[in-house]
């Protein structure tokens, strides 16, 4: 399986978990008044399975560290797109200040433990079990897909 198809099913994987342990989208979608619950959380596992979980795929080579803790990097990345991109559309205001202080610490701790997971899923969906080393040449169909998602020449 591509890098892609494992970002994919990362993603949808660790919205799932997230989403049974949290329940955040209904409190949000309350608070700000935003969107209906059905359409807040198809729209919740549509992010976290398509677009996040193809941006860490895309991403993850370009991180230090463990499977995991590239999950947990990424995890602050989308955490500031949602509270510099999204929460601004909504009522609740830019970092969701307008949901109170609280609201932006739970969504940081959401979006840490959604990157770990992510990570960690990622890498024991890897055929190889996670066992490559780094400087281990990818295989012929990774290298090719990735170069063409690199946005820089290699």
């Amino acid at each position: 399986m591509d890098s892609l198809g494992r970002g994919i099913i990362a993603g949808f994987l660790a919205t799932l978990m997230l989403s049974a342990m949290f329940h955040p989208i209904a409190f949000i979608a309350r608070s700000a008044d935003a969107l209906p619950a059905t359409f807040g959380w198809l729209l919740h596992f549509m992010v976290g399975s398509l677009i996040w979980g193809v941006g860490f795929a895309a991403t993850y080579r370009l991180m230090p560290g463990p499977l995991w803790l590239r999950g947990v990097f990424f995890g602050v990345a989308t955490w500031l797109i949602v509270m510099l991109l999204v929460l601004p559309l909504t009522r609740a205001g830019t970092f969701g200040l307008q949901l109170g202080l609280p609201a932006p610490a739970l969504m940081l701790l959401v979006h840490l433990v959604y990157g770990g997971l992510l990570g960690a899923l990622f890498g024991l969906l890897d055929p190889d079990g996670g066992k490559r080393r780094p400087d281990a040449p990818a295989s012929d169909e990774d290298e090719h897909h990735d170069d063409a998602l690199h946005p820089l020449p290699r």
